[in-house]
């Protein structure tokens, strides 16, 4: 009889172990199950954002600009649950500050943005809410509508994006995206008549996508 017990005692430890083993530990199991299926997926891969927000300048054209709205299409690849390289478009459009000069500027869009960046994202946790750094190197296109209260003209540049944001990983395909970048351009032909001109554009932008 004591060796029919021992056996019962050692069966039932084993289907214990073996259910134990299948869902990852059991401890750790009733943690993660929700995240389980797809928590690999999530860590490597390519994917793709698109968004708006807002986008306005610092230094000597904060006054003249008014804050704009302002849009992007981010295309990335995951290479490590920390690290992403992306590409992205992003645009904006600005108006002259109704309080420049003597005489109202003309209603309506002054300022068309268009621009493309490379940057590489770090993220500081591993989890499915994560923050992130950004840097990279990118070139955009004003296009000005012509005014003698602008005192600024069209122009091609380049410049360097740095930023922070944080993801999140809403399940095993969608993902959510909210950053916040600072560009500092390479020139500032973009104003040439602006006396002292020191700026940089700024933009905020809340993104929607998926992993793939």
């Amino acid at each position: 009889m004591a060796w029919i017990g021992m056996c019962s005692c050692l069966l039932g430890s084993g289907a214990a172990w073996a259910l134990d083993d299948e869902q990852g530990g059991d401890e750790s199991y009733r943690q993660t199950a929700p995240y389980k299926n797809w928590q690999h997926k999530s860590d490597q891969g390519p994917y793709f954002l698109l968004g708006g927000g807002v986008e306005g300048y610092s230094g000597s054209l904060a006054p003249r600009l008014e804050v704009g709205p302002a849009y992007g299409v981010v295309v990335g690849y995951k290479t490590t649950p920390h690290v992403t390289v992306e590409l992205s478009y992003s645009g904006a459009v600005n108006e002259l500050d109704t309080d420049v000069g003597q005489v109202e500027p003309a209603t309506g869009v002054d300022i068309v943005r268009n621009g493309g960046q490379f940057a590489v994202t770090l993220g500081i946790t591993h989890t499915r809410l994560q923050p992130f750094l950004l840097g990279g190197v990118g070139f955009e296109f004003y296009s000005v509508r012509a005014s003698p209260l602008s005192a600024l003209a069209s122009d091609s540049n380049g410049y360097v994006p740095a930023g922070l944001g944080v993801r999140y990983q809403l399940g095993p395909v969608f993902t959510a995206d909210a950053r916040f970048s600072y560009n500092v351009p390479f020139g500032q032909d973009f104003a040439p008549s602006v006396a002292g001109l020191d700026f940089a554009r700024y933009q905020g932008l809340l993104q929607l996508g998926g992993l793939y």
